[in-house]
Order: C-alpha cells, then structure tokens, then sequence
C-alpha cells in the first residue's frame, strides 16, 4: 500500500477541522475556545505531548498509546 502524500493527509484534517469531525478535545488560547485533534497537538508541541501522555498515565485521558 502506498504512503500518502504529505499534503494529501494535511488536507484531509483540515477538512475533518473544517467539518468537526473525530475532534477528540477543546483548546483555549485566552478567551478563545476550539476543538482539536490531540494527535496534531501533541505532532506539533512537546508541551502537548507531554500533557497527552501524563494524562494517560495518571488514568484521566481515555485514549492509551
């Protein structure tokens, strides 16, 4: 099986954004509030990451590995 192209995957979660589609958490940048994928969080900030993993660990979040 081929590996999509980077682009090609890129716009399909712009479109599930666009779509609120398997938005998985909420986001708040001062009064701003907004759903988002936890895995292109976590791909693109090691803060994330690091919130996303000890949040597994200690049981809070749901979704494991």
């Amino acid at each position: 099986m081929a590996k999509p192209a980077h682009s090609s995957v890129l716009q399909q979660l712009n479109h599930q954004t666009e779509w609120g589609f398997l938005r998985d958490c909420w986001a708040a940048v001062h009064d701003v509030h907004f759903q988002a994928h936890k895995a292109v969080l976590a791909a693109c900030r090691s803060p994330f990451r690091m919130f996303f993993l000890n949040s597994v660990r200690r049981g809070v979040c749901g979704n494991a590995g």
